[in-house]
């Protein structure tokens, strides 16, 4: 091959080479941008889910508290269901 024919072959073939590394590195960027972005969402999803295990344990305590005989029985004579003790 003479020089000009490797030009002819090797110009085109930088730039293709150029334009693939732009492409991927564009393609790599953006899914680095995704997964920061993913990594973060999961970090706050996972802070509510502690905060609501929290209120469903406060709930659940409140539930057993109300559940007590005593509670209900209280909460029947609040609303006029049982006389009062004398």
């Amino acid at each position: 091959m003479t020089e000009e024919k490797k030009r002819r072959f090797a110009v085109p073939l930088v730039a293709c080479m150029v334009f693939f590394l732009t492409v991927l590195f564009v393609v790599v960027a953006a899914q680095i941008v995704i997964l920061c972005r993913k990594e973060a969402e999961l970090a706050n999803l996972n802070e509510q889910k502690a905060i609501l295990k929290q209120l469903n344990e406060e709930k659940e305590n409140s539930i057993e508290e109300w559940n007590q005989e005593w509670k209900v029985e209280e909460a029947a004579r609040y609303l006029g269901y049982v006389n009062s003790p004398k």
